[in-house]
């Protein structure tokens, strides 16, 4: 999770090209981490944190869209989208976008 602090600190400074570096770097990481129980611990810090935008929540999102199928069998991850309104409707929202 260091990749989510170093982009909310350069937002907060204003240090765009750190902050793209970081959300880039966040993104890879994701790529793997989704596997890991970790994941949903990274959704709910993501959409818990008033200093992550929709980027970095657009992310998870997306990952998470990609695996869902393996994710849903997850009791962890059910419970995360039951207990994060925000992360549901996002969910649904891209899920509903590709089935139309």
């Amino acid at each position: 999770m260091k990749h989510p602090r170093v982009y909310a600190l350069a937002d907060y400074f204003l240090m765009s090209d750190l902050k793209e570096y970081a959300l880039k770097q966040f993104e890879s990481k994701i790529q793997e981490l989704w596997i890991s129980e970790a994941f949903v611990d990274c959704i709910r810090a993501v959409y818990t944190a008033d200093e992550y935008d929709s980027r970095m929540r657009n992310a998870v999102v997306r990952v998470a869209r990609t695996n869902i199928k393996k994710l849903w069998q997850r009791k962890r991850f059910q419970d995360l989208v039951r207990e994060i309104g925000d992360f549901a409707v996002d969910l649904m929202a891209i899920l509903t976008a590709s089935v139309y």
